[in-house]
C-alpha cells in the first residue's frame, strides 16, 4: 500500500512538472511581442504499474492518446530573431529589447508661396458696345505764339492769313481801316533820342549786337521793367507789363533804377485788350495807371497802355478810346504824354499801318504816337521790300515819336548770335 501511494504521487509530481513546463513555456511566447509562433504539443501519458499483476494484457481501442499539434498566430511587426531561452527557469523574466523611435527628418523650411498675380480683367467681347476712344488732346499756343485771327485788307484782292506775332510775350491782331495816311516831313526822334528808330528785345546780348550796326537805334525796350544787360548808351524804356504782384513788386524800384540810369520814358500795361496779354478792364487800367504810373509824371514820359490792331468788338483802338473816357471819368485823372500801339497784317496791306496810325492819333486826343510793336505776317521774303516801303514814311510823320519793329532774335532781325539778317540789314542802315 505504501509502495502504491509513492507510486502514486509520483505520477502526480510528474504531472505537475510538465503542466508547470506548459504554462511557463507558454508564458514565455506571450512576452515576445508580436511574433508567430508554432508550437507542438504533446501529451505523454505514462501507466505505472502498481503491482507486477495488474498490468493490462491488452488495449482498448483508440484508448491510447493522439498527438495533437496546436498552432498560435500572432501579427508580427519586428522582424528581429529573439534571443533563445536556455531553460524554461531563465525565461520567466524575458528582456525585451527596446525598440528605438525612429529619428525624424528635419522638418523642412516652409516655401514661400509667391504672390497671387491680381486677375486680369478681360476685355468684353467684341459684341459689347465699346465707348470710341477718347480724342486726342488740343494743344494751344502759348502767349508768345497765338495768332489772332483778322479780315482781309479791302484793297488785297486775295485774302490775307490771320495778323499775328511771334514772340516772347505781347501779341495782336490786325485791323485794315479803310482812310489814307496823312505824311509829313521827317522830324527828328522823340523824347531827345537820337532818332526815331528802337529795338523790342529779350535777350540784351542780341539788342547790343544789333545795336552796334544800327546807328539810327537810340532806345529800347524787352516787355519788362529792367534792362536785364542792355548797353547803357542805348536809352532803356522800362515797361509796367500788368498790374499783378509778380510785375508790381518790384516796378518801383526798377523805375527809380532806370531814371537814374537815364531813362526818358516808361511804358504802362501790355496789350490789356487781350485776354492772353495783360488783359485789363479800361476801367481797371485807368485805375491801376494812375497809381502805379502818375508818380512818375515829369520826370519821364508816361505811355498809355499799348493796344493792337485788333478790330473785335472791345479790343484795339476801341479800348484805347475807352480807356481814355474812363481816365477822365475818375477823380484822378491818368497822366498820358503818348498813346502806344501794335499792328501787325500782311505786307501787302502796308497801307493799314497808317490808318491805324493816324486813328490812334485821334484816339488819344492829338498826342504822339509810338508804334512798338509792327511786322508783316507771311512770306519772310517780303520784309525787305516792306521795310523800305513803310520806314521813310514813319520817319515824315510828325506824330509818330517812335517805332520798333518786332523784334531782335535769331530767325528775325538776326540770323544769328552774331550777324543780322538780310531785312535785319534793311532795317538797321536805311537813313
Amino acid at each position: 500500500m505504501y509502495a502504491k501511494s509513492l507510486a502514486t504521487m509520483a505520477a502526480v509530481a510528474s504531472l505537475s512538472q510538465q503542466s508547470l513546463a506548459f504554462n511557463s513555456h507558454r508564458h514565455l511566447h506571450r512576452q515576445e511581442a508580436k511574433r508567430e509562433v508554432a508550437m507542438d504539443m504533446v501529451t505523454v501519458w505514462e501507466t505505472v504499474y502498481v503491482t507486477e499483476s495488474e498490468q493490462p494484457t491488452q488495449f482498448v481501442a483508440d484508448s491510447r492518446p493522439q498527438q495533437t499539434t496546436l498552432t498560435a498566430f500572432t501579427t508580427m511587426t519586428n522582424m528581429e530573431p529573439m534571443p533563445e531561452q536556455s531553460s524554461p527557469s531563465e525565461a520567466a523574466a524575458p528582456v525585451v529589447p527596446p525598440v528605438e523611435p525612429a529619428q525624424q527628418p528635419p522638418a523642412a523650411p516652409p516655401v514661400e508661396q509667391p504672390p497671387v498675380a491680381p486677375p486680369v480683367e478681360q476685355p468684353p467681347p467684341s459684341s459689347a458696345i465699346q465707348e470710341p476712344p477718347p480724342p486726342p488732346p488740343q494743344t494751344t499756343l502759348s502767349t508768345a505764339v497765338m495768332p489772332a485771327p483778322a479780315p482781309p485788307a479791302p484793297q488785297v484782292s486775295s485774302p490775307a492769313p490771320p495778323a499775328s506775332a511771334v514772340k516772347v510775350q505781347p501779341q495782336s491782331s490786325s485791323k485794315p481801316p479803310t482812310a489814307k495816311p496823312s505824311g509829313s516831313n521827317k522830324t527828328p526822334g522823340g523824347p531827345g533820342f537820337a532818332g526815331k528808330r528802337g529795338l523790342a528785345y529779350n535777350d540784351g546780348s542780341l539788342a547790343n549786337t544789333f545795336g552796334s550796326s544800327c546807328q539810327q537805334c537810340g532806345w529800347a525796350y524787352n516787355w519788362a521793367s529792367s534792362p536785364q544787360g542792355l548797353d547803357p548808351k542805348i536809352s532803356f524804356v522800362p515797361m509796367l507789363w500788368g498790374d499783378s504782384p509778380t510785375h508790381t513788386n518790384h516796378w518801383d524800384s526798377d523805375a527809380e533804377k532806370a531814371l537814374a540810369s537815364g531813362s526818358k520814358a516808361f511804358f504802362s500795361f501790355n496789350e490789356p485788350d487781350i485776354k492772353g496779354q495783360a488783359n485789363l478792364s479800361p476801367q481797371q487800367a485807368a485805375a491801376s495807371h494812375v497809381k502805379y504810373m502818375n508818380k512818375y509824371a515829369g520826370r519821364a514820359l508816361i505811355g498809355a497802355p499799348s493796344v493792337s490792331n485788333s478790330n473785335l468788338e472791345g479790343e484795339g483802338l476801341a479800348w484805347l478810346k475807352s480807356f481814355m473816357s474812363a481816365c477822365e471819368n475818375q477823380q484822378e485823372k491818368c497822366q498820358v504824354d503818348f498813346c502806344n500801339v501794335h499792328w501787325y497784317a500782311p505786307a501787302s496791306a502796308s497801307n493799314t499801318l497808317f490808318d491805324h496810325l493816324e486813328e490812334a492819333h485821334q484816339a488819344c486826343g492829338g498826342k504822339p504816337v509810338w508804334l512798338t510793336e509792327f511786322a508783316p505776317v507771311g512770306d519772310p521774303a517780303q520784309t525787305s521790300s516792306f521795310l523800305q516801303t513803310v520806314m521813310p514814311k514813319l520817319e515824315q510823320l510828325s506824330y509818330v515819336d517812335a517805332y520798333s519793329y518786332f523784334m531782335v532774335s535769331s530767325g528775325n532781325l538776326m540770323s544769328s548770335a552774331t550777324d543780322l539778317s538780310s531785312f535785319g540789314k534793311v532795317y538797321a542802315s536805311m537813313a
